[in-house]
Formats: structure tokens, C-alpha cells, sequence
């Protein structure tokens, strides 16, 4: 069992199919895969073997994903930490994963020099090949075997590796496969790393736009639009953010993505009025979002459409859960649990909790951390793993709503507040681009990112209206987003912000 013979086979059967396009270049499946072979001979030359850990440091590319096959023909194991990880971080995700190897460009490496524990990795290769290697054979592995490890923080706050097997990533892509049903003569555009694998396992065409995760925000959309048409792209899976951000582009422009027929969705919260702008410039698109976590992806799934047209006053609706997952919600509490400890709610929106999931694509183990495990992983006593998502939540008629992070959310004058209700109420407000609320020295903080519109009388009769009686309001230049999807409040850098007294009234 290797991840690899999945792209194999559609390279033995369709060579001249197109794998990549981007703005360097095309590639078939035939080329990539004699690199992928080149790439592996110089990489097992280096002294790299099967189970060696090789942390990746290289850009969303075709580079990229050349690489990741080579190492997977040798049953070696990518490591990844996010590009955005500082010294201390990265120091200590290097000390859990132990890599043999460390793969980027040259730049990278050099800059790298100044992390100990990056220098302490005796093996120091680049993404490029070069011929010359003898070639060998693909390395078969067992299907428990680690393919992929991906660290996350999740709610311990330390970092976690999430290792997927190979046996994993299959069971994966198939469950992807059936949600997103790809076709063959797909072209498709993503900026979830992990999503491009079930093209490449489906025989699809990827589209890699040259949209880097830092200059996300002052891409040109409207040239993207372009592109889009240019290659005839069919399908495209973003984060909520750039999803966004094309839609915007397309209306302010009058463009639209004329050859999407499907949009996926998901990395962080869509809200009934996003949704709605998104159904409307994307009509007769079928438009789907994506509920999941690293550790669980797909949870569930919901229809743009039904998204848009739902109400949202005691949670956000995530939709019908997948049918390879179990889901329940649990009291919430912010320590370790035994299965006997557990108290499972019933349905309703008055029992909100945090949401757990079991099933085959659920990682049930993370590398060198019984700590994280033992936070996160309940053992039922089936022998089932649990994995506690840090979500909050609630089951009605048997679909899944949201209500944010079990630590956002406020017990306050007798009430949970539910920080996703806010932020959609407040996102729906003449004047504001994004709010939320958090306590404050015991005192309900509304954080506001304003426009021109903005009237902070006004405002503060309506929150008023809400039944709030004691609170404040505080402005933001920009509202604080997660590094990677640019989708979800970072609540954490806030609480930073109000303490230190950056945040103006």
C-alpha cells in the first residue's frame, strides 16, 4: 500500500492527461512522473529510506506536490509546520517529529540556519532534480505505515502532530471523492494542500494560481477571473477567505468564472449572508460547504443554497453530518476525559456542547504527544477514539449547528452568549466589516472592525436592544485572522490587544 500508486495509475493509463498548470508551465502525468522517479533515485542517494521524516518547507506548487510523491515512493514521511511558525515554535516542532531530512529551496535553507534544531538535521536536500541516480522501484509499505505528518495547535495551545497513514489518506480521498464527485477532464483550483491528492488520485487537472498565503489579500482577483477562463477551470475548493475575495472581485468587475460548475467550501465559518453572496454571483453553480477540523475532514457537509436561506438565531447551520462519521455532543469542560466522565446531551438548541467525532478518517494518534492525546482522544469502551474537536455546538432533526470555539464562548447575567450568533448579527449591522464579543474584566467588550457607515450611536442601541445592559464597544483597524485561511477571529491575539491596551473606543 503506497499513496503513490494512486497517481500511478492514472499516469500508466492516461500519460498525456494534464497533472499541473500554472503560470511556469503545464505538465502531463507522464512528465511528472518521471520526475517524481528522478527526484526519488537523488533523494534515496542522499541516504533518504523509507520511514525517515523529511521536513518540507516549500510553497503550495508543483514543486510541491513532485516532491511529496517522491518522498512517497520511498516511503519516507513529509513533515509539515506552517510557513508562519517563529523560531521558538518551529524549534519545538522539530523536537517532536525528530526528521532525518530537510527539504526547501535554498533561501529557505539559509535562513533555517538559524534554528538549532534545523541545523541539527544531518540530510539537507532541495525540490529540484537532476539526473544521474540510479533508478530504483517504489517502496511498498504497510497501510498503517505513516504518510503525511501535519502539525496543528488545536486547544491545548502546544503543538500537535497529526500523523495520516497512507491507509488513511486513502480512506480520505475516497470519502472526498464521493462529496466532490470529480470527473476526469476536471481542471480544478485549490488552496487546501490536502484536497489537490484527490485529483492527482482522480486524474484531474490542478490549477495553481499564483496567489501566495502572505500577499492573499492584495491579490489581483479580477486577473484571477481571467485566468480562471483562460484554462477553463470547472471546479474550484478555497477557503472562505479567497472564495470571497473572487466573488467580490467578480461582481466589482462584472466578470464571472464562466466554466465553474462546482464550488467547495471550507477552513472556517460561512455565514448565512456570505453564503447568500456567494450563491448569487456563482448561480446555477452547485455551491457545497465543508465542515471539518485536521484531525476529521469531512464532519459535515451543507448546501450553499440551504446555507444561505437558513436562520442562525441559536447556531450555525454545518448541515447533515457525513455518513462515515460519528457525532455527539458532550458537556464541555477544559480537561482531560475518561469515557465515564462523559455526559452526552440530547438534542436542541438549549444543548449546546463540544462536538466529538469517531470514524475511519478520524486520526486517532499524534506523534511524541500523550499529553495533546490524552486532552483530546476519548477511548470509548468499544475501543472507538473520540477526538474532541474544541467546537461548540448542537444536534436538531439530526443535522449539526455551530456556535464557535468552546473557549469563546460567555457565561454572562445568567446567558450563554454564543460568539457566532454575534458576529453574524453584527456582520448584518449598516457600518461594520467584522465584530465579536469577548468578557473583559467582567464587562462584555464588542469589538468592532468599522467602515464609513459606521454609526457607534446607533450600534449601541441595538446591542442595547439585545438585552445587554453593561458593555463596551472597541474598535479595530482590522480584525485579527488565522495565518492560514484568513477565515477564522484569532480570539487569542484579541485578548493580547484589550489587555495591552492597544484597542481604541
Amino acid at each position: 500500500m503506497n499513496i503513490y500508486h494512486l497517481f500511478q495509475r492514472h499516469a500508466e493509463a492516461n500519460p498525456g492527461e494534464i497533472a499541473f498548470i500554472s503560470g511556469k508551465g503545464r505538465w502531463t502525468y507522464q512528465q511528472m512522473d518521471r520526475e517524481i522517479q528522478l527526484l526519488a533515485a537523488q533523494y534515496h542517494q542522499k541516504g533518504i529510506r523509507a520511514g525517515d521524516r523529511v521536513l518540507v518547507f516549500v510553497p503550495m506548487s508543483y514543486k510541491l506536490y513532485r516532491l511529496l510523491l517522491a518522498l512517497f515512493y520511498l516511503g519516507a514521511v513529509p513533515v509539515f509546520i506552517d510557513g508562519w511558525a517563529g523560531w521558538k515554535r518551529l524549534n519545538r516542532c522539530c523536537d517532536i517529529a525528530r526528521c532525518k531530512a530537510f527539504a526547501a529551496s535554498w533561501q529557505i535553507r539559509l535562513v533555517a540556519l538559524f534554528s538549532s534544531a534545523v541545523r541539527r538535521i544531518p540530510i539537507k536536500i532541495g525540490a529540484s532534480y537532476r539526473s544521474g541516480a540510479a533508478a530504483i522501484p517504489p517502496v511498498s509499505v504497510r497501510e498503517d505505515h505513516p504518510a503525511i505528518i501535519t502539525f496543528t495547535t488545536g486547544s491545548t495551545g502546544a503543538p500537535k502532530a497529526a500523523v495520516r497513514s497512507h491507509h488513511f489518506l486513502d480512506i480520505q480521498q475516497q470519502i472526498l471523492n464521493e462529496i466532490i464527485r470529480p470527473d476526469p477532464g476536471d481542471i480544478v483550483m485549490s488552496n487546501l494542500p490536502i484536497l489537490v491528492f484527490v485529483n492527482l488520485a482522480s486524474g484531474c487537472t490542478t490549477y495553481l494560481a499564483d496567489i501566495s498565503e502572505k500577499k492573499m489579500a492584495k491579490a489581483d482577483f479580477s486577473r484571477l477571473i481571467d485566468e480562471l477562463n483562460k484554462h477553463r477551470v470547472s471546479r474550484l475548493i478555497l477557503s472562505p477567505f479567497l472564495l470571497d475575495q473572487l466573488m467580490s472581485a467578480s461582481e466589482k468587475s462584472n466578470k464571472k468564472p464562466e466554466t465553474v460548475k462546482k464550488v467547495f467550501t471550507g477552513g472556517g465559518p460561512v455565514f448565512p449572508g456570505q453564503a447568500a453572496f456567494i450563491e448569487r454571483i456563482l448561480k446555477p453553480c452547485e455551491f457545497k460547504v465543508v465542515y471539518g477540523s485536521t484531525e476529521a475532514e469531512p464532519i459535515s457537509i451543507v448546501d450553499g443554497g440551504i446555507l444561505a436561506s437558513s436562520a442562525i438565531d441559536h447556531g450555525l447551520l454545518a448541515g447533515d453530518i457525513h455518513k462515515g462519521i460519528s457525532v455527539r455532543i458532550i458537556r464541555s469542560t477544559n480537561r482531560p476525559l475518561y469515557w465515564e466522565d462523559v455526559e452526552i446531551l440530547e438534542e436542541g438548541p438549549d444543548a449546546v456542547g463540544e462536538i466529538i467525532v469517531a470514524g475511519a478518517h478520524v486520526l486517532d494518534t499524534y506523534l511524541n504527544n500523550e499529553t495533546a492525546y490524552q486532552f483530546v482522544k476519548i477511548r470509548d469502551p468499544e475501543g472507538r477514539i473520540w477526538h474532541r474537536t474544541g467546537d461548540s455546538g448542537f444536534m436538531e432533526n439530526g443535522r449539526l449547528y455551530l456556535c464557535g470555539r468552546c473557549s469563546s464562548l460567555i457565561c454572562f447575567e445568567g446567558r450563554l452568549i454564543k460568539p457566532f450568533i454575534v458576529e453574524n448579527a453584527l456582520k448584518c449591522l449598516a457600518g461594520i466589516e467584522n465584530g465579536t464579543v469577548l468578557l473583559h474584566k467582567d464587562i462584555l467588550v464588542f469589538i468592532i472592525e468599522k467602515n464609513r457607515l459606521y454609526d457607534e450611536s446607533l450600534t449601541r442601541s441595538i446591542i442595547s436592544g439585545w438585552g445587554f445592559m453593561r458593555f463596551d464597544i472597541m474598535i479595530t483597524d482590522k480584525m485579527p485572522k488565522d495565518p492560514r485561511h484568513h477565515t477564522k477571529i484569532d480570539y487569542a491575539r484579541l485578548r493580547l490587544w484589550l489587555e495591552s491596551g492597544r484597542m481604541k473606543k
